[in-house]
């Protein structure tokens, strides 16, 4: 991760989980059965050697791990629609507020990938195995450009905020209130309005 800011996309309807993330500097780690992703963690095996102890084992380590999502893009049209409220919302940009914190483990999403275990995968036991499926979805998800930190210790993640963008919907009553909170609560974040000309074109994302 380094210095590399990654954006969480939230609604502004839920006041509750807004003000969590700027009082208290924290991010929300889903298990992954939570994902909006119906695949999400599926795995094949073909391979009779593959112990079902093992098996068993990156099952009960999926059940551990917690999942806090982000994307390395604050500019994806979808991203705005889906999960910020039609452009209403914001897109919240963070750093792990330790990066160095051992709890923590930041992986890409890889996308597109048959993932099937064989014999190899063995030898990197079922922790590594585990953190490999759960980093892994399909192409359609490719736009999202996500990076995970993932936590088996903590249900939140705590970060540094420093930067906020609003929507090119957000509302100037709502874009006022929440600068407010922001200068209140984390000063040194640049706030951005975004416009419609700034933004992906949604099968930019798909080219080659």
């Amino acid at each position: 991760m380094g210095d590399e800011v990654l954006f969480k996309y939230r609604s502004i309807q839920n006041w509750k989980y807004l003000l969590d993330i700027f009082l208290r500097k924290r991010l929300y780690a889903a298990a992954y059965k939570e994902m909006n992703d119906p695949m999400e963690g599926r795995f094949f095996y073909h391979d009779d050697r593959i112990c079902e102890e093992f098996i068993r084992a990156i099952h009960n380590q999926k059940k551990e791990w917690r999942i806090c999502s982000l994307s390395r893009n604050h500019r994806n049209t979808l991203m705005w629609s889906y999960y910020a409220d039609g452009h209403r919302g914001i897109a919240v940009g963070i750093k792990l507020k330790d990066p160095k914190a051992k709890e923590y483990t930041v992986k890409r999403v890889k996308y597109g990938l048959k993932l099937r275990l064989d014999q190899a995968w063995i030898k990197a036991g079922p922790e590594q195995v585990t953190l490999h499926i759960l980093s892994q979805k399909q192409t359609g998800w490719k736009h999202e450009n996500e990076v995970r930190i993932f936590s088996r210790i903590n249900t939140f993640v705590d970060v540094e905020i420093t930067k906020v963008c609003f929507g090119v919907e957000t509302s100037r009553k709502d874009r006022d209130l929440i600068s407010a909170l922001v200068k209140a609560t984390a000063p040194e974040a640049e706030l951005v309005r975004l416009k419609r000309d700034q933004l992906d074109k949604p099968m930019e994302d798909f080219a080659s």
